[in-house]
């Protein structure tokens, strides 16, 4: 793909809302006249971004399928979405998720507010939402209240699963810490005792690359996560939990991995 200049960018959802990297559409494209000449340069550009993150588990809608058509390439981030949206257009290609290495693995201090958190501390780092396994989560707690389950970023949609939510805000052994700039999630990872990706394993997430598996990777902290598709091709360095037995499987990160297993999991992160 030859080198080219970005000189703006819209997200263009399923359903043809417009949006800019905050949720909103741009004052520029609030005016009809301005949405119209904005999607008549769709058939001019060079290229097209098209940025997505909705239900995987629906079908690939007409809209979706039409926009997909015209661009002049399509980028997928997992195997998944390549068989399924690959046949579209033959321009597809299959970019995974990758890491910063240097700035996830060089050593940073303890951050200020987990200093205070006992060890063992079992982390998560990203959005707290429904796609989560959030009573999972709970039977953890419950069953480990020696364990601290510490949380680092916003509570956004969790939709159906407002108890378990609520639970988990009311348990002593559960720290949920909110967002965090975006450069200073190194320094908390490289302070959990095992690093968590919990999700639920059902048709949404059967599509999802978490940038988050390498990030876990390159800072060198065991990595637990739940059997969705794309971690198990990393078994060799990540630890699938059975949801039955999920606290047996973090048994062993948490109490037996040292500076060598750290290493070979820094390493398969590069």
């Amino acid at each position: 793909m030859p080198a080219l200049r970005i000189e703006g960018y819209v997200i263009v959802s399923a359903d043809g809302m417009l949006a800019d990297a905050r949720n909103v559409m741009p004052d520029e494209l609030k005016f009809e006249g301005d949405k119209a000449f904005f999607t008549a340069a769709l058939d001019r550009a060079d290229l097209i971004l098209h940025g997505r993150n909705s239900y995987e588990d629906q079908p690939n809608s007409p809209r979706e399928t039409n926009l997909l058509r015209r661009v002049d390439q399509v980028i997928v981030h997992s195997p998944k979405l390549l068989e399924k949206k690959g046949g579209i257009n033959r321009r597809t290609a299959l970019v995974p998720n990758g890491v910063d290495y240097p700035v996830f693995s060089t050593p940073y201090p303890e951050p200020a507010d987990m200093a205070s958190i006992p060890h063992p501390r079992i982390g998560y780092a990203g959005v707290v939402k429904r796609q989560l396994d959030l009573g999972l989560l709970v039977r953890l707690a419950q069953a480990r209240p020696d364990w601290s389950f510490v949380l680092i970023g916003p509570v956004m949609n969790v939709k159906g699963k407002e108890r378990e939510m609520a639970s988990l805000q009311h348990m002593r052994n559960v720290h949920l810490l909110g967002a965090r700039p975006a450069s200073d999630l190194p320094r908390y990872m490289q302070h959990f005792d095992a690093c968590l990706m919990c999700y639920e394993v059902n048709d949404y997430t059967r599509y999802i690359y978490p940038l988050k598996l390498h990030e876990y990777l390159a800072s060198g902290r065991p990595v637990v996560s739940s059997a969705v598709d794309v971690v198990l091709r990393f078994t060799d360095v990540v630890s699938i939990a059975r949801s039955d037995a999920a606290s047996d499987d973090l048994s062993g990160p948490v109490v037996t991995d040292g500076p060598e297993a750290s290493d070979a999991t820094s390493g398969e992160a590069r």
